[in-house]
Formats: C-alpha cells, sequence, structure tokens
C-alpha cells in the first residue's frame, strides 16, 4: 500500500471532500493499486497550496477502455474518504 500525494484543483476538492465527486481522472503514471491512499493537496486561483490530512482509499481502478473514451495512459480512480492522517 502506498500513499499518493496529489494536488487537485479548489473546485474539485471541495465537491471530493463533501463526498460529491468520488473519482478522480488522473494520469496513469504513479503504480496506483486498489488500496492505496491519496492525500492531496489543494491548488487555489492564484497558485496557493493547502496539504490536508484526510485519507482517501482507492476503491477500484478503471484503465484500458479506449472504446469508451478513456484516453491511453489514463485511469480513473473511485475513491473513498477514510479519515485522517494519525498524528504522531
Amino acid at each position: 500500500m502506498n500513499i499518493h500525494d496529489l494536488k487537485i484543483q479548489h473546485c474539485y476538492y471541495v465537491d471530493v471532500d463533501s463526498g460529491i465527486k468520488t473519482f478522480e481522472l488522473r494520469y496513469d503514471d504513479r503504480k496506483y493499486s486498489v488500496n492505496d491512499l491519496i492525500r492531496f493537496t489543494e491548488v487555489f486561483p492564484g497558485g496557493k497550496l493547502q496539504t490536508h490530512n484526510e485519507l482517501y482509499k482507492i476503491m477500484y481502478i478503471l484503465r484500458n477502455v479506449p472504446e469508451y473514451g478513456l484516453r491511453p495512459g489514463y485511469c480513473i480512480l473511485a475513491i473513498k474518504k477514510i479519515g485522517k492522517i494519525p498524528q504522531v
């Protein structure tokens, strides 16, 4: 299991955090696997960054289906919020 640190635009993070958006379309360059975790850094207009301590679990990965419009080299990650990163 890996933790992937990913940037996400503010307008999309709001919907991911609220649970409305339960997927991510991503370039498939990080060897994503089911059960890996994602930690998002929110990118605001103007470039300000904010890293969040919420973790999202990859539940399913859709790959290699250009016949359905998914371009080669991209994947769709089904994600689920699982809680905050434990403080050490």
